[in-house]
């Protein structure tokens, strides 16, 4: 009686650890890292000495017992993981944007390949695709790279690109749209048009702090043009009377009512013209 106890108990040991393990396994397959979360959690229950003699709802109930805590631990790990992936991946993915961005300003690049995209100086949704294809697979690089180096679930993956894609048709709609209240980093539409309109200048995508941080942001006291290729203008008054004169018609075309009253685009929602008109004033 007592070696068919302890055969029956070994079987028991035995299926309980098979169905753990193939669980985790699961877990591991479709959670990625975080299944180590739960791999540890049932390991702490593995460890302990617990009594296969009973009834089956006794077993049953025993076998229970090493999910206690498991859907805590899970949701805990996923929010984790996916907060940090969101937090970090989602903002370092944007910045290696800016700098890719700003890569095909430069003289070589933007002449031979990006240029093709800037034919649109008033861009539409449609314009956005409007891009060679070395550009294209450029881009789409930068997005996929970290899939081929760090482990990344797919599903903060996809909420990204999601979130990238349909911005990017967004800032080249054209239309003037604000940003929602929690998206405190995700600049204006407008943002995007100055970039098509005075060319190098603002380069960020989803972030518009990049720009602040390294000096691309466009100012109100220097002119842009398409052959000043460094990000920073010109200041007005190194500009020549003929750059005044088209940047006044530039000035003249905006939209001000598309510029936030608060912020970084105060300056921008008032007259620009009085800046190019003083130093006109200047020259005659």
């Amino acid at each position: 009686m007592t070696s068919s106890n302890s055969s029956r108990s070994t079987l028991l040991s035995l299926i309980t650890k098979c169905l753990l393990s193939s669980t985790v396994m699961l877990m591991a397959a479709s959670l990625q890292g975080d299944w180590l979360f739960l791999y540890f959690n049932i390991k702490r229950h593995m460890d302990s000495n617990w009594s296969y003699n009973g009834t089956v709802q006794q077993s049953f109930a025993q076998f229970s017992g090493y999910f206690k805590d498991l859907p805590t631990i899970w949701l805990s790990s996923c929010l984790v993981g996916y907060g940090i992936y969101f937090a970090v991946g989602g903002f370092l993915h944007d910045y290696s944007t800016y700098w890719n961005h700003r890569l095909y300003h430069t003289p070589f690049l933007y002449k031979n390949f990006h240029k093709v995209h800037h034919r649109y100086k008033q861009p539409t949704a449609f314009s956005v695709t409007a891009i060679h294809p070395v550009e294209m697979l450029h881009i789409q690089i930068c997005l996929m790279l970290p899939l081929f180096v760090i482990p990344v679930h797919y599903v903060p993956f996809q909420v990204i690109a999601i979130y990238t894609f349909y911005h990017g048709i967004i800032v080249h709609s054209g239309v003037d749209l604000k940003s929602f209240w929690w998206q405190p980093w995700q600049p204006d539409p407008m943002f995007h048009d100055n970039h098509h309109q005075y060319f190098h200048v603002n380069f960020g995508f989803n972030i518009f702090l990049w720009d602040k941080i390294h000096g691309t942001y466009r100012k109100k006291d220097r002119i842009y043009r398409e052959y000043l290729f460094s990000g920073k203008g010109k200041p007005i008054h190194e500009a020549t009377k003929e750059e005044l004169v088209e940047e006044l018609e530039e000035r003249e075309a905006e939209n001000l009512n598309a510029y936030r009253k608060t912020g970084y685009e105060k300056e921008f929602s008032e007259p620009g013209k009085p800046f190019v008109q003083e130093e006109l004033l200047k020259r005659s």
